[in-house]
Order: structure tokens, then sequence, then C-alpha cells
């Protein structure tokens, strides 16, 4: 009984990953029918585990909490209610996912320390669930030639941690098996032509192998071999495929010219239409660049052609654009510029090394910045970034015990 007791821990985690948009797609319910209720049990509960907050953790969320205060006494000055517009509430009480699973598994991680592990295989046992039920589409050849996407931006990108997870656990354990998974994941990302996922999977093995020289493994040549002998015969397939085949041919040629509709309107495509929606709002967002519109902002007008439903809000295709509309410079500095700040100082300046999960989470924690040029961040994903920061906060000072812990996260992939 004792045993089977420490599951119950993993629970958060495993409602995180419920949370994400495949499952609630299978479920045939909405983020917003979800992200309400979530977003406010969240927040009650992050201040549960009040006493589990590093100093630069509890200064943090304090700011925020402060600035969501102001905005519900503002809220009540302006429209005689505290949560007038749900809509904008809803991007602050996003971050409370992170703060919430952070302080949660700050307190409980010894219990459950392959908690990565367990999120990693449930991530891909959605998404077969998904590709055999609500999703068959996908994998046609088709599919990929027509654009047809079977999954979009979001579900793909929390594909990564799984494509540096079994990475990682290559080099680790040495076991074969991971890097045909590697293989796999990166198969699927690929397939799933999502040029944002693309660039961010790039960034993230980049930085993997970086943060791998402060570890306690490494990447030797007889490693390597293997994956470069993998490579050459993937390399071969794929390159056969494409010349033989001219409808596949012609579909990587419009994906890699496709990089270059940013500059290029005549190509069409959502990057054009990102550019266009910026110069769009920039006038806005510029005249209130410090503090953002907030509430008055959802009252705005749409200021581009593609604007959705009325009373719905502003809906953007960045990150940065979203939080700069709404809350300004401070919508930015308290989500992306601290996640990446306090990830890198974590890495470099207070950890002496670092272990296995805490190089998959860092490096997937860091690929925030570059996924957010293109796209909102989903609710879920913040979620995973406050597991990251429960596990590099972990400081495995002893040699034995760090690898004891290590050994005991990835025990069941042996």
């Amino acid at each position: 009984m004792k045993l089977s007791l420490k599951y119950i821990y993993l629970l958060p985690m495993l409602l995180v990953m419920l949370n994400n948009e495949t499952v609630l797609a299978l479920a045939g319910l909405s983020e917003g029918q979800v992200s309400k209720p979530s977003g406010v049990f969240v927040v009650a509960a992050t201040f549960l585990f009040l006493r589990e907050f590093s100093p630069f953790m509890k200064k943090w969320l304090i700011i925020v909490t402060i600035y969501l205060l102001i905005l519900m006494l503002e809220s009540y000055h302006d429209y005689h209610t505290f949560f007038k517009y749900p809509h904008v509430f809803l991007k602050i009480f996003d971050i409370y996912l992170l703060f919430f699973i952070y302080s949660f598994y700050k307190k409980h991680l010894d219990k459950v320390p392959f908690v990565l592990h367990f999120t990693v295989w449930l991530i891909l046992i959605i998404y077969i669930v998904a590709a055999f039920t609500i999703r068959r589409e996908v994998f046609s050849m088709s599919a990929f030639t027509n654009n047809k996407r079977g999954f979009n931006s979001a579900e793909i990108y929390i594909f990564i941690i799984c494509l540096t997870y079994f990475f990682n656990l290559y080099f680790y354990k040495k076991n074969f098996i991971n890097i045909i998974l590697f293989f796999v994941v990166f198969s699927l990302i690929i397939f799933s032509q999502q040029k944002t996922v693309w660039t961010c999977a790039a960034f993230s093995q980049i930085l993997n192998i970086l943060f791998i020289r402060r570890s306690n493994f490494k990447i030797d040549f007889a490693a390597i071999a293997p994956v470069l002998l993998m490579i050459g015969i993937v390399a071969f397939i794929v390159s056969s495929v494409i010349l033989t085949n001219e409808e596949i041919r012609a579909t990587f040629e419009k994906r890699i010219k496709a990089f270059t509709e940013v500059e290029n309107d005549e190509e069409g495509g959502t990057a054009a239409w990102r550019r266009r929606q910026w110069e769009a709002y920039l006038p806005i967002v510029e005249q209130n660049i410090l503090t953002g519109l907030r509430l008055k902002g959802f009252e705005l007008p749409g200021q581009f052609d593609a604007f959705t439903a009325e009373n719905t809000g502003h809906h953007f295709h960045s990150y940065y654009l979203d939080k700069l509309f709404y809350f300004g410079i401070f919508g930015l500095f308290s989500g992306v510029v601290l996640i990446s700040f306090y990830t890198l100082k974590l890495i470099f300046f207070v950890r002496k090394f670092i272990t296995l999960e805490q190089i998959v989470l860092a490096s997937y924690m860091m690929t925030f910045a570059v996924y957010s040029i293109g796209y909102d961040i989903p609710f879920a994903i913040y979620g995973l970034i406050g597991l990251g920061f429960a596990y590099l906060e972990k400081d495995y000072t002893d040699t034995d015990k760090k690898r004891k812990v290590t050994e005991k996260s990835i025990a069941i992939s042996q």
C-alpha cells in the first residue's frame, strides 16, 4: 500500500497534461471551458505551498499577485465587478500554473523523482491515442503533400521534451532503443510541418549539447557512431524518396521556400500574416508600452482584418505582441524574461553540475523565448516550465545521491 501511495503525487502533472489541446479535442472540449476553472484553482492552490518557494520565486509570485490585485481593483473601479473580462485575467492566471506545479514538486519531488519520465510517456500515449482516433488522417502521405496538419503547433511543441529526453537517455544508458525513439519523435516533428517547432527543436538540441558539458554523463565517440549511422540511413531513405517522387520533392521545396514568406507577401502563409498583424497593432503598443491597455484593450475594436468574433478579445499569433498589448513591458518581464533569466542563472551560476532531467527541462524552457515569437503559450506549457524549476532548484550536491536519484528516475526504461 505504501508503494502505491506515492503515485498520488503524479496527479498534478497528469492534470496538466490532460489540459493540453490534444486531450481537450479528444474530450470534445475547448481550452476556454477548462482553463477558466483551472486558472482559479491554481491561483488558490499555489498559496498552499508558499513555504516551498525559493527567495527568487517568492519575489516573482509577490510581484504577479500584487499586479493581479491592482487589476481586480481597476476592474471594480471602472466596471463595478472584480473580474470584468476573464479573457484578460486568464493571461495572468496562466502563470500561476507555473507557480503551483513548481511549489508542489519542490515539496514532493523526492517521492516521485521519475515524474519527468512519466510525463514523457504520457505525452506519447496521448498522441498515439489521438492519432488512431480523432486524427487518423495525420500519417498519410497525402496529408503531408497537401499541408494538412493533423496536430497544431502547440500540440507538437510539447514533443520537444520527448525528443531531448530520449536523446540524452541514450547517451546516459547506451540503450539503442532510446535513439530509435528519438528518431521516431524527430520524424513526427518533421512530418507535422510546423516550422516554428522545427526551429525550437533545433535550438533546444543546441542548448542540450551545451548543457551536457555540465552534466554527469558525456557524449563519447563510441555512442555517437550508431547515431551517425542511423542519420546516414535515414538521410539516404529520405533523399531517395524525395528524388524519386515529384510530388514529395515539390512539397519539400515549398516548405523550404516558406521560410522567406515573411519578406514576401505574395507567398502568403502565416508568417506574412503575423507581420501584418504586428504592423496593425504596433502603434497602439508603442503608445502604451509600459503598462499596456489591460481591460481597455478588450474593448478596443479589432485592428486587423483577420480579427475573430466580437467580444472575444484580441487573439494574437505572438506571445510578445499579446503581452505587450495587454500588459506592456510588465507582461514580458513577468513571463518570458524571468523564465529565461532564472533558467540560465540556475544552470550556469547556481548548480555545480546538472542531471539528465534538469538538462532536458532547461533546454525546453529556453525555447519558450523562440516559440513565443510565432505563438501565444498554451496553459499546459506553464506547468512543464514549473516542473522544470522544481527540478533545477534541486541541488544534488553529493555524488552518490545524485547517481541514485538519476538512476531511480529512469529505472522504468531499463
